[in-house]
């Protein structure tokens, strides 16, 4: 609570103040969590090729957003988003069954993923498990009723056909990964983006990880980018200490292309085995 009410106070100062506050912040508070093992022994191996986009990847996302806009549910940006577009080149690549999302907000993430699982199944053989720490279909304090939007996550859902394939848990996701039984093919982590947040959501995920798996995340934004717009230094602090401690992991960054030049503007990190 007390950490809430300094971060608000802080927020209203000029943002290139406000975001170099933040960082340094995220890296204090991230360096006095202590060291945690990670299951480096599940992750599977990607290349920064494997994360290069083609045409199919925009006809097989053109498809997904032509089924969404027919359900009558509105744009939920399936194929123009740049992540939306790795992330359909993810699932295409690693065809998973099981799939963990931390930070479900608004489920348009989910849907998406929900949408381009079917379409790469072609059956209902998947499962997408959502963790959010509020209620998420609350008509009262749910992020879509507070910012206005006329569905909520299980409405979209049932619109687009997917109720029985995504599953919405409410559960810090600390909690939720300590006590589940369940293993995934596919974890993406969007959770709370504090560094020591994000940091222990690698750690646990990666111990429910299945053998080959991949774990994503949104908002890495590494420093270069920092003051052109407005970033989250939360996940690249974490993600570079996972690393630094595990050195038989390496980061693709989703910007780059094969030569490691940028090509495009995203924030999608994977985690891979070296």
């Amino acid at each position: 609570m007390v950490r809430r009410r300094i971060f608000d106070v802080v927020k209203r100062l000029p943002e290139p103040l406000f975001r170099a506050i933040d960082a340094l912040a995220n890296w204090y508070v991230l360096y006095r969590v202590p060291s945690h093992s990670v299951a480096v022994d599940r992750f599977g191996k990607w290349s920064q090729q494997e994360v290069t986009l083609d045409d199919s990847i925009q006809n097989a996302c053109a498809e997904v957003q032509e089924i969404a806009d027919r359900s009558g549910v509105g744009f939920i940006d399936v194929g123009e988003s740049i992540e939306r577009r790795l992330m359909a080149q993810i699932i295409r690549q690693l065809r998973p069954t099981k799939v963990l999302e931390i930070g479900t907000f608004l489920g348009w993430t989910s849907a998406a993923i929900g949408l381009l699982l079917k379409q790469t199944h072609e059956s209902d053989g998947f499962h997408l498990t959502s963790v959010d720490v509020i209620d998420v279909d609350s008509p009262v304090n749910g992020y879509w009723k507070n910012l206005g939007y006329i569905h909520s996550p299980s409405v979209l859902f049932g619109r687009l056909g997917l109720d029985r394939n995504i599953e919405l848990v409410q559960a810090d996701s600390a909690e939720y990964l300590a006590t589940t039984e369940d293993t995934f093919d596919f974890i993406f982590i969007d959770g709370h983006h504090g560094a020591d947040s994000v940091y222990r959501d690698i750690v646990l995920s990666s111990k429910r990880l299945k053998a080959g798996g991949v774990i994503a995340l949104h908002d890495y934004d590494p420093p270069e980018v920092w003051f052109r717009k407005p970033f989250m230094a939360g996940p690249f602090f974490a993600v570079r200490r996972i690393l630094a401690a595990n050195p038989e992991l390496k980061l693709i960054d989703a910007r780059l292309n094969s030569d490691g030049n940028v090509v495009r503007s995203s924030c999608i990190a994977i985690l891979s085995a070296k």
